[in-house]
């Protein structure tokens, strides 16, 4: 009898454990997939707002023409009426304009200009034209992550740098994100994902998404250098 309670209550330890566990999980699960929806919000913001920037400065030269006719026509009031109202429709754009030629570069650029202001050297080496069968979107949290990962990192080293490379060859996409840091491992020079001292939740999103594309993700620490390796089938479409 005794030995049949001792079974039972080792079962019910086990069920308890069982549901902590998967609670936790859960919880984590959840707090992950609220942090990517909000992620992909803000990132397709910012497709629409720089998609209306874009319109904006396509009609802008036709708008100037029709204002200098007004006024050398004499109709002075008019072209002031048109001015304003293009004055208007730049303020109405909720994001500066920008050069860059895709959404993504767009926000590789302003990070690096966020950087600059904290005096971190930045080295890039971008030669990426299509980002092929990628999500834009996912493309985005990809290395808004980790471009986010490498400042919250750098900023403690006393040599920032971080080093930026976009490229592709061969029907692959690859990204690496490399950043000086503080803290030395040598004994432990690849990272668990979930390892949440000098990078958090968002490298997790990152592995996420690059499992989804069927590609590979590599993080390495290595005495003052964090190293993020990336690399994903991508298929021109």
């Amino acid at each position: 009898m005794t030995a049949y309670f001792l079974f039972i209550l080792f079962l019910l330890i086990i069920i308890l454990i069982l549901i902590t566990k998967n609670k936790v999980i859960a919880a984590k699960n959840k707090q992950l997939e609220e942090m990517v929806r909000l992620e992909r919000a803000s990132f397709r913001r910012l497709i629409t707002y720089e998609r209306k920037a874009s319109r904006f400065k396509h009609d802008l030269r036709n708008q100037m023409l029709g204002i200098e006719y007004l006024l050398k026509a004499g109709k002075t009031d008019a072209g002031i009426d048109h001015l304003t109202e293009l004055v208007h429709n730049f303020h109405a754009l909720e994001y500066d304009f920008t050069s860059a030629g895709t959404i993504w570069n767009l926000l590789v650029e302003c990070k690096i200009s966020e950087y600059r202001a904290e005096y971190i050297r930045i080295a890039r080496q971008i030669n990426l034209q299509n980002i092929g069968s990628i999500d834009e979107v996912d493309f985005c949290i990809i290395l808004g992550n980790l471009l986010d990962n490498a400042f919250q990192s750098v900023v403690t080293a006393e040599d920032k740098k971080i080093r930026i490379v976009l490229t592709q060859d061969k029907g692959f996409l690859y990204i690496e994100i490399n950043n000086t840091c503080t803290r030395a491992n040598s004994a432990k020079p690849v990272l668990n994902i979930g390892d949440r001292v000098d990078h958090g939740f968002g490298l997790q999103n990152v592995q996420e998404i690059v499992k989804r594309y069927g590609g590979k993700m590599e993080v390495e620490k290595l005495h003052n250098l964090f190293n993020v390796r990336i690399i994903m089938p991508n298929m021109i479409v």
